[in-house]
């Protein structure tokens, strides 16, 4: 009789990636080049995927098939958390299970993708709080290699705990995550019981206050009109202050940074008329243009809407079209974690984010379920007024991440 074996590897915002430039088309799980493109023909329909050679190729891919497949107004990912989920899983992964991981996170190699700085750590004297932290949960009905564990301990400094699987442990992991979150991320286990062999958590926090910092007395109720053209009231803030901004003939974005530390939040307005997939596309295109014409000092009127977003999704399908087919299927080779067949059985990520007055605060969690197989300045301010749907990013300078990504389609709270 064989026994179910079950690994529920789950992290916590970590660091973002690129994705390498392939070309496969998928039909009924075989692959050929195909340029730039993944064309998957399924039951429900058929969707090019694109696959971008870019920096940050992998966050960009990941954001645009989900704003082409999830209708709903308010989306926010964190393709470093995403990262950093699978690149412990690939310590694991073998042969071409292992190829199809890097390639999809756009890491020339294991070692490089262990080795990859994910993000800056902040000052010790910085009032900016970035923490993080990675544990492993054994059942303690579950053998795992020796190897596995000690690359997690090396690489990705890991505590690790041989537990029994029960309701108890459960309520454990899920104080861990929500004290390494700052209570944003509270539960992320429902139950845990022996056919659940092992949970890998990441926990990373942000929290911190713009450089300039909005008049809470100047934010007033205005009107923001959603993309089905109805019009909602929302908490609009303003101020005018000299920051990063750039445009062109779709998108105009402006960064609003997060004081005494290397993170930068990007909020871009696209053309009226244009979607949200179309801008998102357009923006993995010319990100690297838009960011290398980046007028650093531009005196901007700057009118926000205050917002709040929770959101969760599932990532298998679109890691599977960009390219991670083997690991969610017969063909998968996780070799390195047991000698079990295993597989993953899905990849779950919730992510919160808030954005006011004084600052932005965000947390991500990603969870890897593996089951058994069977410009130039000018004098005046610009006026920008993100009064319609709109796009933004949370940045890492020094490393050049993407931390977070989302769209914003009704800002209410």
């Amino acid at each position: 009789m064989t026994i179910k074996y079950l690994i529920y590897a789950t992290l916590l915002f970590a660091s973002c990636a690129t994705a390498k430039d392939a070309a496969d088309t998928v039909r009924g799980g075989s692959m050929e080049t195909n340029n730039s493109t993944v064309v998957i023909q399924g039951n429900k329909k058929s969707m090019t995927i694109k696959r971008y050679n870019t920096p940050n190729g992998f966050a960009f891919s990941l954001f645009e098939y989900i704003c082409d497949n999830d209708t709903q107004e308010n989306i926010c990912i964190s393709p470093a958390s995403a990262e950093c989920a699978l690149a412990m899983v690939a310590n694991g992964a073998k042969e071409r299970t292992l190829e199809q991981i890097l390639s999809t996170l756009g890491s020339e190699s294991l070692d490089s993708l262990n080795k990859k700085e994910n993000f800056k750590q902040q000052l010790e004297e910085s009032e900016t709080i970035l923490t993080s932290a990675n544990s492993i949960w054994v059942n303690e009905k579950q053998s795992v290699k020796e190897q596995f564990i000690a690359d997690n301990k090396k690489y990705h400094n890991a505590f690790v705990s041989n537990v029994p699987f029960n309701e108890s442990t459960a309520n454990i992991i899920n104080d861990w995550c929500s004290k390494n979150t700052n209570g944003k991320i509270s539960k992320i286990v429902d139950n845990l019981d022996n056919s659940t062999r092992l949970l890998l958590i990441n926990a990373l926090y942000l929290k911190g206050a713009w450089k300039e910092e909005f008049n809470k007395n100047a934010t007033t109720d205005e009107s923001f009109t959603k993309a089905d053209e109805t019009v909602t009231t929302v908490k609009m803030m303003h101020q005018t202050l000299t920051t990063s901004y750039n445009l062109d003939e779709n998108l105009r974005m402006v960064s609003m940074p997060i004081k005494n530390s290397n993170i930068n939040v990007w909020f871009i307005l696209p053309r009226r008329g244009m979607s949200m997939s179309e801008a998102a596309a357009h923006l993995a295109t010319n990100y690297d243009t838009l960011r290398k014409g980046v007028n650093p000092r531009q005196r901007v009127n700057l009118s926000l809407p205050r917002f709040k977003t929770e959101y969760r999704t599932s990532l298998k399908e679109s890691l599977t079209a960009l390219g991670m087919s083997d690991a969610f299927g017969s063909s998968a080779n996780l070799k390195g974690i047991s000698d079990a067949l295993l597989y993953i059985d899905d990849v779950l990520q919730k992510t919160y984010l808030r954005i006011d007055e004084k600052g932005a605060e965000a947390a991500a969690v990603t969870s890897v379920m593996v089951g058994l197989l069977s410009m130039r300045p000018t004098s005046e301010p610009i006026e920008l007024k993100f009064d319609r749907p709109f796009l933004y990013m949370i940045t890492d300078t020094q490393t050049d991440n993407i931390l977070f990504i989302g769209k914003v389609g009704n800002p209410t709270e």
